[in-house]
């Protein structure tokens, strides 16, 4: 699996249709859950995307910030 786009993406060989199901949910579920705690959280453009809840995009705009400085 990797990370692309704020969210989760797999790729694996010789699956069941039952497993591609299972994949696509937690792939998709992952564009709303937050990458640092799990909470509620939405893709955020600033870089590389992130799925961060409030609470970490803040964070994450702090960080930016000061690097820029």
């Amino acid at each position: 699996s990797k990370e692309k786009f704020g969210g989760l993406c797999f790729f694996i060989k010789n699956t069941t249709q039952e497993m591609r199901e299972v994949i696509l949910t937690y792939e998709q579920m992952s564009y709303s859950i937050c990458e640092e705690c799990g909470e509620e959280g939405e893709r955020r453009k600033g870089g590389w995307m992130k799925t961060l809840c409030d609470k970490h995009a803040e964070e994450r705009e702090n960080k930016i910030k000061t690097k820029e400085l």
